[in-house]
Protein backbone atom coordinates (compact mmCIF):
# COMPACT_ATOMS: atom_id res chain seq x y z
CA UNK A 1 0.00 0.00 0.00
CA UNK A 2 2.83 2.44 0.81
CA UNK A 3 4.47 1.62 -2.51
CA UNK A 4 1.17 2.24 -4.33
CA UNK A 5 0.91 5.68 -2.71
CA UNK A 6 4.49 6.55 -3.64
CA UNK A 7 3.99 5.35 -7.23
CA UNK A 8 0.73 7.30 -7.64
CA UNK A 9 2.38 10.41 -6.22
CA UNK A 10 5.37 10.05 -8.54
CA UNK A 11 3.05 9.73 -11.55
CA UNK A 12 0.69 12.50 -10.44
CA UNK A 13 -2.22 10.08 -10.16
CA UNK A 14 -4.93 9.26 -7.66
CA UNK A 15 -4.24 5.93 -5.89
CA UNK A 16 -6.52 3.36 -7.49
CA UNK A 17 -7.43 1.23 -4.47
CA UNK A 18 -7.33 3.84 -1.70
CA UNK A 19 -10.13 6.33 -1.18
CA UNK A 20 -9.02 7.80 2.14
CA UNK A 21 -5.71 7.88 3.94
CA UNK A 22 -5.65 8.60 7.67
CA UNK A 23 -2.28 9.88 8.89
CA UNK A 24 -1.73 9.86 12.64
CA UNK A 25 0.89 9.71 15.34
CA UNK A 26 0.71 7.03 18.03
CA UNK A 27 1.71 9.64 20.64
CA UNK A 28 -1.16 11.98 19.76
CA UNK A 29 -4.21 11.87 22.05
CA UNK A 30 -6.43 13.58 19.48
CA UNK A 31 -5.35 10.97 16.93
CA UNK A 32 -6.59 8.20 19.24
CA UNK A 33 -10.02 9.84 19.56
CA UNK A 34 -10.17 10.48 15.82
CA UNK A 35 -9.19 6.89 15.09
CA UNK A 36 -12.17 5.65 17.09
CA UNK A 37 -14.47 8.04 15.24
CA UNK A 38 -13.11 6.75 11.92
CA UNK A 39 -13.72 3.15 13.04
CA UNK A 40 -17.43 3.98 13.23
CA UNK A 41 -17.49 5.90 9.94
CA UNK A 42 -15.58 3.10 8.21
CA UNK A 43 -18.25 0.67 9.39
CA UNK A 44 -21.03 2.99 8.13
CA UNK A 45 -19.39 3.51 4.72
CA UNK A 46 -18.04 0.08 3.72
CA UNK A 47 -17.83 1.10 0.05
CA UNK A 48 -14.87 3.37 0.85
CA UNK A 49 -11.37 1.93 1.20
CA UNK A 50 -9.70 3.42 4.30
CA UNK A 51 -5.95 3.12 4.93
CA UNK A 52 -4.06 4.27 7.99
CA UNK A 53 -0.42 5.27 8.27
CA UNK A 54 1.74 6.32 11.18
CA UNK A 55 3.20 9.63 10.02
CA UNK A 56 6.46 8.81 11.82
CA UNK A 57 7.00 5.81 9.56
CA UNK A 58 6.40 7.66 6.28
CA UNK A 59 7.68 11.23 6.64
CA UNK A 60 8.33 11.38 2.88
CA UNK A 61 4.65 10.79 2.11
CA UNK A 62 3.54 13.28 4.76
CA UNK A 63 5.78 15.90 3.18
CA UNK A 64 4.79 15.03 -0.39
CA UNK A 65 1.06 15.25 0.45
CA UNK A 66 1.73 18.44 2.42
CA UNK A 67 0.29 17.14 5.68
CA UNK A 68 0.41 20.12 8.02
CA UNK A 69 -0.49 18.32 11.25
CA UNK A 70 -2.00 15.14 12.60
CA UNK A 71 -4.58 13.81 12.67
CA UNK A 72 -5.12 14.26 8.95
CA UNK A 73 -7.55 12.49 6.66
CA UNK A 74 -6.58 12.71 2.99
CA UNK A 75 -9.64 12.23 0.78
CA UNK A 76 -9.37 11.17 -2.85
CA UNK A 77 -12.87 9.80 -3.24
CA UNK A 78 -16.14 10.12 -1.36
CA UNK A 79 -19.12 7.79 -1.78
CA UNK A 80 -20.62 10.23 -4.30
CA UNK A 81 -17.40 10.23 -6.32
CA UNK A 82 -17.26 6.43 -6.32
CA UNK A 83 -20.84 6.21 -7.57
CA UNK A 84 -20.00 8.53 -10.48
CA UNK A 85 -16.45 7.32 -10.94
CA UNK A 86 -16.24 6.94 -14.74
CA UNK A 87 -17.42 10.47 -15.45
CA UNK A 88 -15.38 11.99 -12.65
CA UNK A 89 -12.15 10.13 -13.41
CA UNK A 90 -12.11 11.72 -16.85
CA UNK A 91 -12.36 15.10 -15.10
CA UNK A 92 -9.55 14.07 -12.71
CA UNK A 93 -11.71 14.83 -9.67
CA UNK A 94 -9.78 15.02 -6.40
CA UNK A 95 -6.44 14.54 -8.19
CA UNK A 96 -5.32 17.03 -5.59
CA UNK A 97 -6.64 15.37 -2.47
CA UNK A 98 -8.81 17.17 0.01
CA UNK A 99 -7.70 17.14 3.65
CA UNK A 100 -9.64 17.08 6.88
CA UNK A 101 -7.81 18.24 10.01
CA UNK A 102 -10.78 19.10 12.24
CA UNK A 103 -12.96 16.04 12.70
CA UNK A 104 -15.79 17.62 14.73
CA UNK A 105 -18.05 14.56 15.12
CA UNK A 106 -19.06 11.23 13.60
CA UNK A 107 -22.10 12.77 11.82
CA UNK A 108 -19.86 15.50 10.39
CA UNK A 109 -17.39 12.95 8.99
CA UNK A 110 -20.16 10.72 7.71
CA UNK A 111 -21.79 13.56 5.77
CA UNK A 112 -18.50 14.79 4.33
CA UNK A 113 -17.43 11.33 3.20
CA UNK A 114 -20.85 10.36 1.93
CA UNK A 115 -20.60 13.22 -0.51
CA UNK A 116 -21.80 16.22 1.44
CA UNK A 117 -18.93 18.23 -0.01
CA UNK A 118 -15.51 19.29 1.10
CA UNK A 119 -15.02 22.92 2.00
CA UNK A 120 -12.76 25.13 4.07
CA UNK A 121 -14.80 24.45 7.21
CA UNK A 122 -13.15 21.00 7.30
CA UNK A 123 -9.85 22.51 8.43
Amino acid sequence: MIDQLREALKNGQVPSDIDLLYMYSPLCGTCHVTSRMLDVVEHLLPELQFERLNVNEVPDLAKAYQVESVPCLIVWRTVAVKHNQQRLISQNTFANPQKIYAFHSIPYLYERLRGGGMDDSSR
